[in-house]
């Protein structure tokens, strides 16, 4: 009867496109599998705009360290389907963000074995793919690399994409989905691809983002992320000379630069609803690129509809999430986070000490007490919750 009333409670929150995709692709998967249709004949040529922004290199880095989780792999022995060391490890593996952290030369041998790899399988799915097309893209446009083998990859995960929207997920994924699908268009110069996508694109992303900015998870960091992949198309449009989708994406992207603001006391990404440090661009980068477009992150004094509020002091601010956990269809990234809090002392070296009310993140360990040093270094501190949410979380976030 429990289990019942727990599959109950959350299938009534779906929305009926979720379940119809989730039936949908859990049949083509059954009956056809998921191997990407081969690609007959060359892609259509790719644009070479100057790029006003270049990426701040970083050399010398493991290639393959994703979750703090290392794994030795070299070029004959690589294994994109690893699974060792989970799924989320082989998604970070096969988004190919590595390649903006090691030589030019390295990264394009990474990519060409990968661009000769017929059977992968986590590395296929919607997400991964999306996050793939936009590094690969970036990558080629930045050391103007233009091999045909590369550009069938990209384009050939471009058509794939397109047949698989993540409409059984929704929120960050879907968007993930339609920014990629759209910097593909331009890529490629798919006047059609632009026309079918950068409509849904800009409808998804008005549903997702408050009135005041907030990406409607409450995610800072997946907000982050986002504002950061609409920067990037923007960018790209603006060297095209596409002036028209240009404004229209600037208007719609100027409420979350200003969020990005409003939420980075000191400088800090606070660690609210499933963030992750030194995941996504830093506030430094968001407010460079969009100083390009001309535009400027104006944080507003108070958020508004999403919950987030701000209260700043001569030698303290105080930063609370009292929103819902949202979207109610989606609520993969709430985390128990509701009405959390942090504190942060702008005395303190670095970014203050943010004071964390939730669970900690620490993997296989019960959750802290109260009294857990909070003095030790300027980061989040857990402050412990235990009874229904340790029921409901067990020993992890």
């Amino acid at each position: 009867m429990k289990k019942l009333l727990l599959y109950f409670h959350t299938l009534r929150r779906l929305r009926w496109i979720q379940l119809e995709y989730q039936l949908r692709y859990k049949w083509n998967l059954r009956f056809r599998g998921q191997q990407r249709p081969a690609l007959k004949g060359s892609p259509p040529p790719s644009i070479r705009p100057t790029l006003v922004y270049k990426r701040h290199r970083i050399t010398g880095e493991q290639a393959f360290t994703f979750l703090s989780l290392s794994q030795s792999m070299d070029m004959q022995t690589v294994d994109w389907n690893y699974s060792g060391h989970g799924k989320l490890w082989t998604y970070n593996l096969n988004y190919f963000d590595f390649i903006h952290k090691m030589p030019v030369e390295e990264a394009l041998k990474w990519m060409r074995i990968y661009a000769k790899n017929t059977e992968l399988k986590d590395g296929l799915e919607p997400y991964p793919t999306s996050l793939r097309i936009m590094n690969w893209i970036h990558f080629c446009l930045e050391h103007s690399v233009r091999e045909e083998d590369l550009e069938r990859m990209i384009y050939s995960d471009a058509l794939w994409l397109r047949s698989k929207l993540e409409y059984h997920i929704l929120a960050n994924h879907l968007l993930e989905n339609l920014l990629a699908c759209c910097l593909a268009a331009v890529y490629f110069d798919r006047a059609d691809w632009q026309e079918e996508r950068f409509s849904m694109m800009l409808d998804e992303w008005k549903e997702q983002f408050h009135s005041d900015g907030a990406h409607y998870e409450q995610s800072p960091m997946y907000h982050m992320i986002l504002t950061d992949r609409m920067l990037d198309l923007c960018l790209l449009l603006k060297a095209q000379g596409e002036q028209e989708r240009l404004s229209i994406c600037q208007k719609v992207l100027q409420p979350a630069l200003n969020f990005a603001a409003f939420v980075h006391p000191y400088g800090h990404l606070p660690s609210f609803n499933d963030c992750a440090p030194e995941v996504a661009s830093s506030l430094e980068v968001i407010e460079d690129k969009a100083a390009l477009l001309g535009l400027s992150a104006l944080p507003p004094k108070q958020a508004g509809s999403s919950g987030f509020r701000k209260w700043t002091f001569p030698n303290w601010t105080v930063l609370m999430d009292l929103g819902p956990v949202g979207p109610s269809y989606q609520s993969g990234h709430a985390h128990a986070d509701t009405f959390s809090f942090e504190l942060f002392d702008q005395q303190l070296p670095k970014a203050g000490l943010p004071l964390e009310l939730g669970l900690c993140h620490r993997p296989g360990l019960q959750f802290t007490a109260a009294g857990e040093s909070a003095i030790a270094a300027p980061k989040p501190i857990g402050l412990g919750i235990c009874g229904v949410l340790q029921l409901v979380f067990g020993s992890w976030r």
